[in-house]
Formats: structure tokens, C-alpha cells, sequence
């Protein structure tokens, strides 16, 4: 995704600082040992009914969208300066023109990110279950067709599948990807398998990752990203998430490592400190540290976008956990040109949880 002549995360490059290498350490440590689990399944809030659930899942779906295309305008942009200039006195979101420099797209699209979870969507919604193979089956079909921006784990993920005879039943995700692909794909997983007893969330969310990476560490914060809007679909407030999930002994150490990381960073500019790329963990750590004090749906959209870099595969995470425990503002929804299918697939999709957890509200 990120282009080649832009800046890798910050961070990264700090290698000489122990604060900076922890992830690193613990994800080596992860791979060495056992981690301990408890409970697969995460329970609902007894306040909430199961209506309300399924409003905050589809939220969750609603606001990831919206967010992409909201952001989608001024995606990419690196140089402060330029981006400064560019929106002056005006708000950012659905910035006209849209001016990412990397790609043309009208007003009101999704940006590559949510053309990409598109897919994803639509199998969530038209199966009564995630099938990996299905998906990469789903996912390649949809690739080749595309006609805008293909970015470099799908150009990868495409060449794989041609090379093995468009065989899904094989490793498909690439060796040396760790750009924020799973992170993009847990607002949906989250969505489907929230409470669920027919599939883990996590579980689930490592499966959709793999289809297009396979190194350790997108799979790994795909599963952090997906257990914190899995638990606000669920009636935690993000605050509360947030802690539940720091404790989750089902999430890896290397996991829960990144994601303190981005919650403990106090100073106003995580974006700039965490790094403005494509690249994780930094872009997680970053959409982490703007969601953490955040109130309001708007503002921090606001904010994410004037932090420029890549700041749509930022936004879909903020605006699934955003959208599910505040709602997704209805002057932004009107103006997201795919707006009638998304929401058509959402209900389905959420149909096909309602088909798992019936039968646990019933007992």
C-alpha cells in the first residue's frame, strides 16, 4: 500500500532503544512459548438487549466505511505542509477535490482500503460462515477485476494464487508484508462473530489475515484489533475495552506489548512519533493513541485525517470502535456514493450472527 518513496515508521528505525525493540522481544518470546487462554467467547453486557447488540454491530461495519470514504480525499498525503495547505479553514472530511496524490477517485468512494474489505464484506454477509478458502477465492476474483489503486499485498497475494493455479487451499499471504491489511479486516470480523459461539473472534480474525500475510505480526494486531470493537459491539465503552482487552490472555504478549505501546503515548502528536505509513505497528499504535480520549465521531476523524500519511487503514479501525459505541453521523453516511449496498450487506451479515448467538439468548 504505502508507496515507495515515502517514509517508513519512526519507530523502526529506533533500534538502538530498548522501548522500541519490546514488541520485537516479546513476539520472539511469544513464538517460544505457550500462551495461557480463558474463555473463547466474550460475553454481552446484561444491560444491553440483542437488538442493541446487532445496532452496534452494524454501526461498527457503517462506521468503518464511512470513515475510509471520509478520508479517502486526502489519503496519503506525507508533506505536512502541502496538507495544511490544501484544506486551509475547511473541514477535511470528503475533501474536495480529492487530492491523494496517489490515486483518482470521485468524492464519496472508498479509498483502496475499503474497496479491498469490500470483499470481505460480501462473504460475511452471503455465507452463514468465514471460510478462508472461500474468501481467498473471493478476495482473487475481485482483485484481477479492479480497475483503480491495487496495492502490493494484493498484486502479491494475485501473482501467488496465479503461480499455485488459483489454488486457495495453499499459503496465499505474503512472506514480507506488514502493512495494516488484517487491522482493516477486523471491524468486519468483529462485527460477524461478536459474542458468537459458532467461531472465536480472534480466531477468526488471524484467518482473515492470513489469506493475504502471513508474517507473525499483522496476524497478531489483526487479533488485538478485532478483540477491542468485538468487546464495544458488545457494551463496553471503549475505555473498558481497552482494559479488558490488555488483559486478554488469549491475545499474544507481542500483541498486547504494541497496543500499550500506543495507549501510553501521552504527548499530541502520535501520528508523527509512531510513524505516518502504511507499515505496523506503528499505524496501529497510532489509531490506538488518537481513540483513546476520543468522544465524539467527528473530532477524531478530523484529527486522524489532518495527521496525514495513511491515514485510511487508521481510520477504518477508529471508525468501527467510534461508530459502534457513538454512532455514525447521518450528514456523513448520505455523502458515501456505495452507502445502500454496504448497509444491505451489514444486515446481512448481522443476520448471520443472529443465526449463531439465537440459540445462547433463548437458553
Amino acid at each position: 500500500n504505502q508507496p515507495t518513496n515515502q517514509p517508513t515508521n519512526q519507530h523502526m528505525m529506533k533500534t538502538g532503544s530498548f522501548m522500541y525493540r519490546l514488541p520485537t522481544i516479546l513476539l520472539l518470546a511469544h513464538r517460544a512459548m505457550s500462551i495461557p487462554t480463558h474463555s473463547a467467547f466474550v460475553t454481552m453486557d446484561s444491560s444491553l438487549s440483542s437488538a442493541q447488540v446487532n445496532a452496534r454491530a452494524k454501526n461498527a461495519i457503517i462506521g468503518s466505511f464511512v470513515a475510509d470514504a471520509a478520508t479517502m480525499g486526502l489519503h496519503w498525503i506525507y508533506d505536512d505542509a502541502k496538507l495544511t495547505g490544501l484544506v486551509g479553514k475547511r473541514s477535511p472530511e470528503f475533501f474536495e477535490p480529492p487530492s491523494s496524490p496517489f490515486y483518482q477517485y470521485e468524492s464519496g468512494s472508498l479509498s483502496p482500503y475499503g474497496d479491498e474489505i469490500s470483499t470481505l464484506l460480501r462473504s460475511l454477509a452471503e455465507h452463514p460462515q468465514f471460510d478462508r478458502e472461500t474468501f481467498a477465492q473471493e478476495s482473487f476474483r475481485d482483485a484481477v477485476t479492479y480497475k483503480g489503486r491495487l496495492n502490493s499485498v494484493l498484486k502479491e497475494f494475485v501473482t501467488t494464487m496465479q503461480k499455485d493455479g488459483v489454488d486457495a487451499s495453499k499459503d496465499t499471504g505474503s512472506a514480507s508484508n506488514t502493512q495494516g491489511h488484517g487491522m482493516v479486516k477486523a471491524p468486519l470480523v468483529a462485527a460477524r462473530y461478536a459474542g458468537s459461539p459458532a467461531k472465536n473472534v480472534v480466531a477468526v480474525a488471524k484467518e482473515a489475515a492470513l489469506v493475504h500475510q502471513s508474517l507473525e505480526e499483522p496476524v497478531e494486531i489483526s487479533a488485538v484489533a478485532a478483540r477491542v470493537i468485538e468487546l464495544v459491539i458488545l457494551g463496553r465503552t471503549p475505555a473498558e475495552a481497552v482494559e479488558e482487552s490488555l488483559e486478554d490472555c488469549q491475545l499474544s504478549q507481542y500483541a498486547r506489548a504494541v497496543f500499550k505501546d500506543g495507549l501510553d503515548f501521552m504527548e499530541p502528536d502520535p501520528i508523527s512519533h509512531f510513524g505516518k505509513s502504511c507499515s505496523l505497528p506503528g499505524a496501529f499504535q497510532g489509531a490506538v493513541s488518537l481513540m483513546r480520549d476520543a468522544t465524539s465521531y467527528e473530532e477524531v476523524m478530523r484529527k486522524n485525517i489532518l495527521a496525514g500519511g495513511d491515514s485510511c487503514s487508521r481510520a477504518i479501525w477508529i471508525g468501527a470502535v467510534m461508530g459502534a459505541a457513538y454512532g455514525v453521523p447521518e450528514t456523513w453516511k448520505s455523502k458515501v456514493s456505495r452507502m445502500d449496498e454496504i448497509e444491505r450487506l451489514a444486515d446481512q451479515l448481522v443476520e448471520n450472527r443472529n443465526m449463531d448467538v439465537a440459540p445462547l439468548e433463548a437458553s
